[in-house]
């Protein structure tokens, strides 16, 4: 296979491009230093440590050598593996749908008639039509849509139509998934509707939903297909339901992603920076401190206060901090759930179980090696909660580690 190739197929199945060519050429050299790995590939040398690091993390890659670094690639079919299972979820979900729209179909008995159900293949009114599905609906509007769409939606005519929905109290949610270039987009339609960021492999084409009875499905500018039938919007409002429990809410991070453009610009900008500088503290951290309490103190106010520079924490509530810390998280591609309970003061951190982590527990540290979870913490002591008692649990059966804290708040 031609290496153009190989590339889109690895990040298709996850990495990012220059990811997918660094894991490309190591595995093509088997064992390689970054010099040797940068004479190969077009990617920046000075980016292929930070990848390495952040492949390390992920077991794509293993460090077999400290002087000078050499690396080797971990086998493909146990680093893709579960991404293989989701793609096969995926095409199975499709070719249910599939099955499912060819019942509807074929089924004579069906009320609407076949004339009703319009395609719109290779006709250039796709984004007129969905003009049209938000100006009819008076109950509600779900949407899910793929990155290359959002934007589309969010600086049009259509965002004006969805606005005047919302004053007059049409239920407006939107389902997409998470690419920095979008989120501009995604910030402007939490004005309009709940958005909903989902953790599943994203979609190529959008689905709209409308008053139960109408939707219509996007490929692309021109091509579409437009239905009315009470059955198909019934099934899709089901597979949304269950995508929603797998996705972030962006409710209450409409002050963080709608502030103003100098602040977002520069969170934008710095985010990948801070987390490579936050990262480099946390490591100096856990290596040479010997887990000084004192000095754990003085970083944890370090980290907030550099990010307290660019987005107004200590104005935001608890629930907006979670979520906040769930988008920073997410967004840089680790697996953290976080929820707190107000009524028992019980914060819940669960974190995907790995070798790395358990040496960490090991020696002590009843936290996962988070920056953002750190800013977290301090932000609960700066409000007055004073932590007392941690209880780890991993759930073997599931892959998962729980950090289970508890608090006392000041009065």
């Amino acid at each position: 296979m031609e290496e153009e190739r190989v590339e889109k197929a690895l990040i298709d199945l996850g990495l990012q491009r220059y990811e997918a060519e660094v894991y490309r050429v190591l595995i093509e050299l088997g064992e390689a230093t970054v010099r040797e790995i940068s004479t190969k590939c077009s990617v920046p040398r000075e980016k292929i440590y930070f990848i390495l690091k952040n492949l390390e993390k992920a077991g794509i890659v293993r460090l077999v050598e400290k002087q000078p670094k050499r690396y080797i690639a971990m086998p493909p079919e146990e680093v893709f593996k579960s991404a293989l299972l989701t793609q096969k979820k995926k095409y199975e979900t499709a070719k249910l749908v599939v099955n499912y729209l060819q019942k509807l179909y074929e089924d004579g008995s069906r009320q609407i008639d076949k004339r009703e159900l319009k395609f719109w293949e290779l006709g250039k009114d796709t984004f007129d039509k969905l003009l049209g599905i938000v100006e009819s609906s008076s109950r509600y509007l779900y949407m899910v849509l793929s990155p290359r769409h959002i934007a589309r939606v969010a600086n049009s005519v259509i965002y004006e139509r969805l606005k005047k929905l919302s004053k007059k109290g049409v239920e407006i949610n939107v389902y997409t998934w998470f690419v920095e270039e979008n989120i501009r987009p995604i910030g402007r339609l939490t004005n309009v509707s709940k958005v909903y960021v989902l953790n599943e492999p994203a979609w190529d084409a959008s689905l709209i939903l409308s008053d139960g009875d109408k939707g219509q499905l996007i490929f692309n500018e021109y091509s579409s297909i437009y239905f009315i039938n009470r059955k198909m919007v019934e099934f899709y409002t089901s597979m949304l339901m269950g995508l929603e429990v797998h996705s972030i809410n962006f409710d209450e991070l409409d002050k963080i992603i709608s502030i103003d453009e100098i602040s977002l610009d520069l969170l934008i900008s710095n985010l990948e920076k801070l987390h490579v500088l936050y990262d480099k503290w946390l490591t100096n951290l856990f290596l040479s401190i010997n887990h000084d309490k004192e000095i754990i103190s003085k970083i944890m106010g370090k980290l907030y206060d550099s990010l307290a520079s660019v987005i107004p924490l200590s104005e935001m509530s608890l629930h907006s901090i979670l979520n906040l810390i769930t988008y920073l998280t997410y967004s840089l591609g680790n697996e953290v759930k976080i929820s707190f309970s107000e009524s028992s003061k019980t914060l819940v951190i669960e974190v995907p179980w790995s070798p790395q982590l358990d040496g960490i527990i090991n020696n002590g540290i009843n936290l996962p090696p988070s920056p953002w979870i750190y800013i977290l913490m301090e932000y609960l002591r700066r409000k007055g909660y004073k932590e007392q008692t941690t209880t780890i649990i991993h759930y073997k059966a599931d892959g998962y580690v729980h950090f289970i804290k508890h608090f006392i708040k000041s009065p």
